[in-house]
């Protein structure tokens, strides 16, 4: 029971993580362009 609280715990985590870099990636490329025009 608590192993399997855990994981989604983690999951969540991991996801929440992912979900930061990409959005983050996807800013710094909006901004590289944005200095390039």
């Amino acid at each position: 029971m608590i192993i399997g609280h855990l994981t989604c715990i983690t999951t969540i985590l991991a996801l929440r993580l992912d979900y930061i870099t990409k959005s983050h990636i996807h800013w710094n490329g909006y901004e590289l362009k944005a200095q390039r025009e």
